[in-house]
């Protein structure tokens, strides 16, 4: 039996070791990678002797190994990351579904420069190659009757708190759905994009207002999480009506976790540190309930905004890639395994992907009524095919024996074969009832959408008819103005000539 297509992806990025790791006199090397698809993590004690633990050397009691859908050692090049993970879901949000690549691990093992890089070309992160694929497909695919709109937004959850990094002076941004766009951040600024350049620019703009901080891990440690949004829609025009693509690639850059003995967080980094940890822990908590055995009628999705936004890349319409990061050092081989049984764990969320398309009236009614043809030809088919076996029947056999006959019809060859073809004839016959019944649902839902936009319509038309009648008034109101002016001027002119005219004739 073969297998169902898995959405969720979890791969894995070691990154390579720091200058300070490798100056370490008690530095060690516990991460190996022996394919491509599995990761071991080597736990180990310090020698007993004084003189080798001294040197730092250490002795393996321990094997954690782990597969997964590809594991990138501390070698892999920014393209190669790319090429093999993040293309097939900017792919998949060019083709109208939802796509997110979501960077995972803890604090200072490369999440951020995976995703955005460096200025360097052979350094650039996921983000910037996407954009630069984004555009070339539009490139290549843009004619006469489809045009393609791309625009961009970014967001940074910091202490609980949603914020606009594109338009810093919103803040405090409250997570909406409804049944078209799913999840969403109500207020959230996006900005029209006609280039990589543009993109660029934009993302640039908003790392510079993202929350960052040095830590004991890290010099410039992300103290939020940020969401790149990408959306992608495409209009087309057939001579049977109007198609509209949409596509979404949320490119998530987690806070790291953080433990504070190690990081020497204190103060207000402390309480970073604890918001960070609280939402990675609402995350972990999705996760389990997403992958138990036994299904579970509630899902903590609310419990942080962190896991509220990811809802539908988690458990909904969406094909998500989850990249976790880790160590290659001793030192954090606490941390490295707490990650790879994270990730190992999050193999088992499964989503369920669909096109996000939206057809006009016309076009809808086209393709169903298209379905039922097909499905009207195989009935008829199946029809002409329909042939009862009466091999050995005589019309002539005395009427004794028909009862007899009327057995072997019943329960013999023949009847198995008919039995058989009714029970046939019977799938399509219910897939055209539930595709009329789905016809009928489709066209009282179009109605009743016409309904309410000439409702609108109407609605509109009476406030646009109000606004015309007040400018009216006020037009009126300014003619009348207008006149008692000239009025007044006029007598004032008649009485400054005759003041002038009684001081020539000496009155006054």
């Amino acid at each position: 039996m073969a297998s169902l297509p898995r959405y969720f992806r979890v791969v894995i990025r070691v990154r390579p070791p720091l200058d300070r790791e490798l100056c370490s006199p008690v530095w060690q090397h516990v991460v190996s990678v022996p394919g491509t698809t599995q990761i071991c993590l080597y736990e180990t004690v310090p020698e007993m002797n004084a003189a080798d633990r001294a040197s730092g050397t250490s002795q393996v009691v321990n094997t954690h190994t782990f597969s997964f859908d590809h594991v990138y050692d501390q070698n892999a090049s920014q393209p190669d990351v790319y090429e093999s993970t993040a293309r097939t879901s900017v792919m998949s949000a060019l083709r109208g579904y939802n796509a997110t690549i979501l960077a995972y691990g803890p604090t200072g093992t490369g999440k951020t420069y995976t995703m955005e890089g460096s200025l360097r070309p052979d350094g650039h992160g996921i983000i910037p190659r996407s954009m630069e694929d984004i555009f070339e497909h539009i490139r290549s695919a843009r004619n006469e009757h489809s045009t393609f709109e791309v625009r961009a937004s970014y967001l940074q959850i910091y202490n609980e708190v949603i914020s606009d990094l594109l338009k810093p002076d919103r803040s405090h941004l409250m997570i909406r759905e409804d049944k078209r766009r799913g999840v969403f951040v109500e207020g959230l600024s996006e900005w029209l994009c006609r280039s990589p350049d543009e993109v660029q620019t934009l993302m640039e703009h908003g790392s510079s207002a993202r929350a960052t901080a040095q830590t004991g891990a890290n010099d410039t440690s992300s103290r939020s999480h940020a969401v790149f949004i990408i959306v992608v829609e495409r209009s087309e025009k057939f001579m049977e009506g109007s198609q509209s693509l949409t596509g979404r690639l949320n490119l998530v850059d987690l806070a790291g976790s953080e433990r504070p003995r190690i990081t020497g967080a204190t103060g207000q980094r402390l309480e970073e540190t604890k918001k960070i940890n609280q939402s990675l822990s609402a995350l972990g908590n999705v996760i389990s309930a997403l992958t138990e055995r036994r299904a579970r009628s509630h899902v903590p999705y609310r419990d942080s905004k962190l896991t509220r936004l990811l809802e539908d890349s988690l458990g909904g319409n969406c094909r998500t890639t989850m990249m976790a990061m880790v160590s290659p050092a001793a030192e954090a081989f606490a941390e490295s395994l707490s990650t790879l049984k994270f990730a190992q764990r999050a193999k088992g969320v499964v989503t369920t992907p669909q096109v996000n398309e939206d057809l006009d009236p016309r076009m809808m009614a086209n393709r169903y009524e298209a379905e039922i043809r097909r499905l009207r030809t195989e009935l008829a088919e199946r029809d002409s095919r329909t042939t009862i076996d009466l091999e050995g029947f005589d019309p002539h056999k005395p009427l004794a024996d028909i009862g007899a006959l009327r057995a072997d019809f019943s329960g013999g060859k023949t009847g198995s074969l008919w039995n058989r073809q009714r029970e046939e004839d019977k799938a399509p016959a219910g897939r055209y009832k539930q595709l009329l019944l789905k016809q009928r649902d489709i066209m009282i839902t179009l109605t009743q959408r016409l309904h309410e936009r000439d409702e609108t319509i109407i609605g509109l038309q009476a406030e646009l008819d109000a606004q015309d009648q007040r400018v009216r008034e006020l037009q009126e109101r300014f003619e009348r103005q207008a006149l008692r002016l000239a009025a007044a001027e006029k007598a004032l002119q008649a009485s400054s000539k005759a003041n002038m005219a009684n001081v020539g004739s000496g009155k006054l």
